[in-house]
Parts: structure tokens; C-alpha cells; sequence
């Protein structure tokens, strides 16, 4: 079934040091809005993905990680996985997927070819304010119009 909008986290500085109710509560509110649940976005390389432990886990199920190939540019994958979420959701338009993320050239990167970003301190990860910013990014996504980047 189609998803009005999708939400990846990166792992280390956005998970990793995020707070853990602040996780829950995003983990709560993507499933009141109707978001696919979340998903993984990381530059961690494939042998993350094939056997992801609770870091992730504990937010994201398993076959919801994207990793990067070893070797592969961090942020060329983050855009690549970006569109193999919104396809894995069913999400019509890519501005309603946001990439929760501690890297500047990663949110750059996924907003230059139409996602949604929002950046969050790696000291801190996702936080009570990273939580509201995503949802007003996504707060228009039911309508005509284009949410915030």
C-alpha cells in the first residue's frame, strides 16, 4: 500500500546519539500520519545491512536498512537509497521522503535532486526539534502542496 511520505535516519550521529525518546516519539508519530514505517539510510557498507544489529533495529526492521557498497561516494548512495525508499513506500513525490542526517554534503545531496532533509547536530543526533522539523516537512504531503525542504 502506497505511503503518503517516508523518513530514512542515518546511523552514526543521528541514531547513535539520539534520544531515545525522541526516536520513539518520531517511530510513533510517522505511524499516526500514515508514513511507511522508518527507514535505514546509512554510509555503513553492505555487511551492515545483511546483518544490522539494534543500533538500528530497535527503530528500523532489518529489510529497511540501505547501506552503500563498499567503495561506493557516501552521498551518491544516500541519493540512490533515498529513491529506493520512496519506491519501496509507494511515496509519489520524492520532496514528501526526508533524510534525517548529521552530514551536510548528505543533506545537500539528497535535497539537490528533490528529496526532503533535515540535519541534526552529530553530538546530539535526533532530537525533540529534529522530531518537529520533520513533521513540518511532511505536514503537507496529503495535499497539493510541496512540503519544505
Amino acid at each position: 500500500m502506497p505511503s503518503r511520505a517516508a523518513i530514512a535516519l542515518d546511523i552514526d550521529g543521528t541514531i547513535t546519539t539520539g534520544d531515545p525518546s525522541a526516536l520513539g516519539r518520531l517511530v510513533e508519530h510517522a505511524q499516526r500520519a500514515g508514513v511507511a514505517p522508518l527507514y535505514v539510510n546509512t554510509a555503513r557498507n553492505q555487511r551492515y545491512c545483511n546483518r544490522p544489529d539494534a543500533t538500528s533495529t530497535v527503530w528500523v526492521a532489518p529489510e529497511r536498512s540501505f547501506c552503500r557498497p563498499s567503495g561506493g561516494d557516501p552521498v551518491e548512495w544516500k541519493i540512490r537509497n533515498m529513491h529506493r525508499m520512496v519506491k519501496d513506500a509507494g511515496v509519489e513525490d520524492p520532496a514528501c521522503a526526508v533524510l534525517i542526517d548529521d552530514r551536510t554534503e548528505n543533506i545537500a545531496g539528497v535535497v539537490s535532486h528533490g528529496f526532503s532533509g533535515v540535519l541534526v547536530d552529530p553530538t546530539t543526533g535526533v532530537t525533540h526539534d529534529t522530531v518537529r522539523a520533520v513533521l513540518g516537512r511532511l505536514e503537507h504531503c496529503e495535499g497539493g502542496d510541496r512540503p519544505r525542504r
